[in-house]
């Protein structure tokens, strides 16, 4: 099973939901995975300059999420990397009418999914990625 690596992580977020969910991702998409996932949060600035480093957008966004996943991997090799900017992730709870918590946790299922290949370039990625994603807030309730 892949495990979280967690750096200046809030206390709001639990490292039982984290791994609960790392569990329910692997039943919804029917893969066990090894290797460590580093959760790093980061400020706005720092997320910016990733944003337009690695993804070609101008300003902060909520999570980048990188995948170093491949079958080679030993157990302890990392996996990924899943950086949050928590003041964008409180400013996206606030407009959807979320809790912080909420938001939080739904941007941690997101950034799984991502890690498993999927992604939201298209419509139909979309739409896919965010039927895995609500099966697994499903599971986790």
């Amino acid at each position: 099973m892949f495990q979280f690596q967690y750096f200046k992580i809030p206390k709001i977020l639990s490292h039982d939901y984290c791994s609960r969910a790392l569990q329910v991702l692997e039943i919804v998409v029917k893969k066990t995975q090894k290797g460590i996932i580093n959760l790093i949060v980061i400020d706005s600035e720092e997320i910016a300059a990733m944003n337009e480093k690695f993804r070609g957008k101008t300003g902060p966004t909520d999570i980048l999420t990188f995948s170093y996943y491949s079958s080679s991997l030993k157990k302890n090799d990392t996996a990924g990397e899943i950086y949050l900017c928590l003041d964008k992730i409180k400013l996206y709870a606030k407009e959807s009418w979320k809790t912080y918590k909420e938001q939080l946790e739904y941007i941690i299922i997101h950034g799984l999914t991502h890690l498993m290949g999927y992604d939201h370039e298209n419509e139909t990625d979309w739409q896919e990625m965010e039927k895995v994603e609500k099966k697994i807030q499903l599971l986790l309730k």
